[in-house]
C-alpha cells in the first residue's frame, strides 16, 4: 500500500467518507452552511464516521441494560422499562446503522480490489455475513498489490466492532422485552398522514420490505388510549385500536385539543359529540356531468365555539378556526 496519506471528507449525500483536496480546497458543507470534517489518517477517518452516525467512542457507552428492577404492575413500573427499552432499542438501530456504513464501505473497497477477492464473492457481497466480510479482508491485507489509502485490516476491526455492537445490543433489548406482559404502548408514525399504533408489529406498516420510522412514546405507556389522545392527538390507527371513536381517528399527530387551540384551531374540528337537536339540512343542486345532482348539505353547533359548522361524509364537523370575539 502506498505511504501516502490521501485527504479525505465526510459526504452528507453518500454517507461516507470520500477522496478530496483537503480543507483548503475542498468546498463541500453540511446542510446548515458548515464545512464538511475532514480527516487524513485512517483513524481521522474512522473518528469522523463514528461521530456522524453518532456515535462518539465507537462503543455504546450509556446504553447498558440497567440492573434496577422495576415493578411491572404499577404504571411508573412499565413507563420506567419501556423508557429503557426504547433508549436499549435506538442505540441497536444506531449500531446498526453504523454496520451497514462500514460494509459499504467495505464494498468501494473490494470494488477498487476485485482482482484479489474471487468473482462469487463480490457477486454474493451484499449477502455476505458480516464476520466472513471481515475474514476476507484480513487475508487481503496480507496481500502487497492491494490498491487504496484504506487499510483492510483496520476495516476488518470497523466491522467486527459494529457487529459486536449489533449483537449486544439487541440482545440486551431482547432481555427487556422478555419481561413484557401486554400493558398498553403507544407508538407514533412519522409524516402527513402518520398514526399512533398499539405497537410496531401493525399490519398497515412495514411494507413492500421498507421498515416504517416510528416513534416510541414511553411516557404514555400503561395509560388510557384517550390519555394518548390527549397528547398526541386524534390519529389513532383503527387497525391497532379498533374500537376507537371516530373522534379518536380521524385527525393528525399535533392535532391535540392544546396544539390545535394554539394554532388558531377551534379544538370542536372533527368532534362528532354534538347536539343533534342543532341540526340544520340545506338542499342544494350541482352539476354532475350532462345531468343535475340534488345534494343535501348538514350542519350543527360547534360544541366548542357554539357557532354552525358543515358536517363532513364521516359525519364530524368540518375542521374550522376559532371564531373571532366580537368587540
Amino acid at each position: 500500500m502506498s505511504s501516502q496519506q490521501q485527504w479525505q471528507h465526510w459526504s452528507p449525500t453518500k454517507k461516507c467518507m470520500m477522496p478530496c483536496k483537503g480543507p483548503d480546497v475542498c468546498g463541500i458543507k453540511n446542510s446548515d452552511g458548515t464545512p464538511v470534517p475532514h480527516g487524513r489518517t485512517p483513524q481521522e477517518c474512522e473518528a469522523i464516521i463514528a461521530a456522524q452516525v453518532g456515535v462518539i467512542d465507537g462503543g455504546m457507552s450509556g446504553t447498558t441494560t440497567s440492573s434496577q428492577k422495576y415493578d411491572l404492575t404499577t404504571v411508573e413500573g412499565q413507563q420506567q422499562h419501556d423508557q429503557e427499552s426504547a433508549e436499549v432499542l435506538l442505540a441497536a438501530n444506531k449500531a446498526l446503522d453504523r454496520e451497514n456504513l462500514y460494509r459499504r464501505i467495505a464494498k468501494d473497497v473490494a470494488r477498487n480490489n476485485s482482482e484479489l477477492i474471487h468473482d462469487e464473492a463480490l457477486k454474493s457481497w451484499d449477502d455476505m455475513p458480516t464476520h466472513h466480510m471481515a475474514k476476507l479482508f484480513r487475508e487481503i491485507a496480507k496481500n502487497p498489490k492491494v490498491i487504496g489509502m484504506e487499510d483492510p485490516e483496520k476495516i476488518a476491526d470497523m466491522l467486527e466492532s459494529a457487529r459486536k455492537d449489533v449483537d449486544d445490543s439487541y440482545e440486551q433489548y431482547r432481555e427487556l422485552e422478555s419481561k413484557y406482559t401486554g400493558w398498553p404502548r403507544f407508538f407514533t408514525t412519522k409524516g402527513a398522514n402518520g398514526h399512533i399504533h398499539s405497537s410496531m408489529d401493525c399490519s398497515t406498516c412495514n411494507k413492500m420490505g421498507t421498515k416504517t420510522d416510528f416513534s416510541w412514546q414511553p411516557e404514555l405507556s400503561g395509560l388510557k388510549e384517550s390519555d394518548a389522545v390527549a397528547k398526541l392527538g386524534p390519529a389513532m390507527c383503527t387497525t391497532c385500536f379498533p374500537s376507537a371513536p371516530t373522534d379518536w381517528t380521524n385527525g393528525k399527530i399535533g392535532q391535540s385539543p392544546e396544539a390545535m387551540a394554539a394554532s388558531g384551531i377551534c379544538p370542536g374540528s372533527g368532534s362528532s359529540k354534538y347536539d343533534k337537536s342543532t341540526l340544520n339540512e340545506y338542499e342544494s343542486f350541482r352539476r354532475d356531468g350532462g345531468g343535475i345532482l340534488s345534494v343535501t348539505d348538514r350542519y350543527v353547533d360547534c360544541p366548542k365555539c357554539g357557532q354552525q359548522f358543515k358536517l363532513t361524509a364521516k359525519g364530524v364537523i368540518r375542521k374550522h378556526k376559532i371564531p373571532k370575539k366580537k368587540k
